[in-house]
């Protein structure tokens, strides 16, 4: 019998019981599915569109936010899973967070993001797509629409890293 694949793995501190698993898929041919089954009601996992991930950081930090915001009862999407998407966006508009980070139909490179790790083996059964590391992502995303969504500027870069941009403005936004 085949191994199950539940992707990676990352303990999130300061909930060493819960576990991020994260898969990267290219060349994604059933993103419309993907996009359909992320918006059923019940959905446990969330699907990103991987060109404006920077990096695990990015992931990380929205995926805290999410489980913190769960922790006090304060979803503001009423799920986990949507609140990593929501976590991802600048902004509080949780439309525009999904317009913008979520995988649409026609995303060919998506990421998933799951507290479950059933989910994440039958996800990674169900999506047709080809596995790729997720500590590659950091390779391979849309840097202007990245800047633009976190309206990072030139300045902020000749101090900072893009992901320390990011991630600084992920963990400060809902406070």
């Amino acid at each position: 019998m085949a191994a199950r694949d539940e992707g990676r793995a990352f303990v999130l501190e300061p909930y060493p019981d819960r576990r991020m698993h994260v898969i990267v898929l290219d060349d994604v041919s059933n993103a419309a599915e993907v996009s359909a089954w992320v918006r059923q009601p019940g959905a446990d996992f969330a699907a990103v569109d991987a060109r404006m991930v920077v990096g695990m950081p990015q992931l990380l930090a929205a995926a805290l936010c999410a489980l913190h915001a769960e922790q006090r009862g304060k979803l503001v999407t009423h799920a986990l899973h949507s609140e990593v998407v929501y976590a991802l966006s600048a902004g509080k508009q949780i439309n525009e967070a999904f317009r913008r980070f979520g995988a649409g139909e026609s995303c060919a490179r998506i990421v998933i993001v799951t507290f479950d790790a059933g989910a994440a083996a039958r996800l990674s059964e169900r999506i047709l797509g080809r596995r790729v590391d997720p500590l590659s992502l950091a390779e391979r995303f849309d840097e202007a629409a990245v800047r633009k969504a976190y309206k990072v500027t030139e300045a902020e870069l000749r101090v900072a890293s893009l992901s320390d941009a990011i991630v600084s403005r992920i963990a400060i936004q809902r406070l």
